[in-house]
């Protein structure tokens, strides 16, 4: 019997060991995933902001927006960094998990990383990595930071991470100013589309705004939903509220995201953001 225990002892430890050490390593490449994208950005320089007369022609709606995202204007943006925490599911008849995470994008060039602990029972946990940098997709996901659960990559990912990228940008808004990036095209009285191009890579978004100049959804029919190892394109939604100021721009400090499927919506993520910070550059 001492001898089971002792041997059970060491299988446990032995388990530890493995566990702690796949979180470490998958903790390290996540740094030097965002210490390289914090690199380009410092070495590309400001991104292009586009003249006033450019944004007089914009669609009415955008420049209700854009007026109400940044007071007074702001100088680009280098990098902004988030922390968040909200809930996670990835089946609508499951439970919500909680989550915390970590966030970085740069606007030149596009690049968005997003760092994820969900957890879907004590002493479990679920980390996820989604990177879109260099005009490339890749999602990954690792049970107790060593199983691996997913290693997303191709075509359809790099096309949703951008639009992933897209929608999020609501939280560094100057980068709606980039008319070498983004593109504006009214749909009605309360909607516009806006369009970006990365290299060879496009995607749209429709988005709709309230009278205050805030956007409160966006939507396309161009990402690709994840469902164990099949990618199927469906309509996507992100819904965005409780506005508040953070250094100066007005963005929406919760986000809801959801699938709009044949047999009816999947909400699978809600988020809150509980921390921002801005590296602008200096006006030229």
């Amino acid at each position: 019997m001492l001898i089971l225990l002792y041997i059970a002892g060491i299988l446990v430890i032995a388990a530890i060991a493995v566990v702690a050490a796949g979180r470490f390593r998958f903790g390290r490449k996540v740094g030097r995933e965002a210490a390289g994208i914090a690199r380009r950005a410092a070495e590309a320089g400001p991104h292009h902001i586009a003249p006033p007369e450019r944004i007089e022609e914009l669609p009415d709606p955008v420049r209700r927006y854009l007026r109400n995202a940044m007071p007074g204007g702001h100088a680009p943006i280098r990098m902004a960094r988030l922390t968040q925490e909200g809930v996670f599911r990835t089946a609508i008849d499951q439970d919500w998990m909680p989550m915390e995470a970590a966030q970085y994008f740069t606007p030149n060039p596009p690049a968005l990383l997003w760092h994820a602990t969900v957890r879907p029972a004590p002493l479990f946990w679920i980390e996820v990595r989604d990177l879109y940098d260099r005009g490339r997709g890749n999602v990954r996901v690792k049970l107790l930071s060593t199983v691996p659960l997913a290693d997303a990559q191709g075509p359809e990912i790099d096309g949703s991470s951008l639009l992933r990228y897209l929608a999020e940008m609501v939280w560094f808004p100057t980068a709606f100013l980039d008319d070498s990036r983004i593109a504006w095209e009214p749909v009605d009285a309360s909607c516009a589309r806006v369009t970006i191009t990365d290299g060879a890579l496009r995607g749209s978004l429709v988005c709709t705004f309230d009278e205050e100049g805030r956007m409160t959804r966006c939507s396309t029919d161009e990402r690709f939903m994840m469902a164990g190892d099949r990618l199927s394109q469906e309509r996507w939604t992100g819904h965005f509220r409780a506005y508040g100021e953070r250094e100066g721009f007005r963005i929406p400090t919760e986000i809801e995201a959801e699938w709009n499927l044949a047999g009816g919506d999947f909400s699978y993520g809600r988020i809150r953001v509980t921390g921002i910070a801005y590296e602008t550059w200096p006006y030229a």
